[in-house]
């Protein structure tokens, strides 16, 4: 990871001038088999999934492809929500101490 200052003015900062933001850059490397991966691509079987976890005892592979694999079951039930015709923006909670409760 490389921290680089960003100043307010352009140009030089004076010396004792303090930034206004740090900007972080990520490097990264490839952690798969480059032999392995031309057949797979060729098979049009290459799927990339990035994670910052790099204890693959922690999370293995198999377990990270089902979380991902699994995101699109919430999506589709979420789906309705963004529905124009399901009013969602209609709902809401009240959020007054002297709602009146029906009884």
């Amino acid at each position: 990871m490389c921290a680089t200052p960003r100043y307010r003015t352009r140009g030089r900062p004076r010396q004792d001038a303090q930034p206004a933001q740090v900007v972080y850059t990520i490097t990264g490397a490839l952690a798969s088999s480059l032999a392995a991966r031309p057949p797979l691509v060729d098979q049009q079987r290459c799927l990339i999934l990035a994670t910052n976890e790099r204890d693959e005892t922690l999370v293995p592979p198999t377990e990270l492809f089902a979380c991902y694999k699994g995101q699109s079951h919430a999506a589709r039930a979420f789906r309705c929500l963004k529905d124009p015709q399901f009013l969602a923006s209609a709902l809401y909670l009240s959020k007054s101490l002297n709602a009146s409760w029906p009884s």
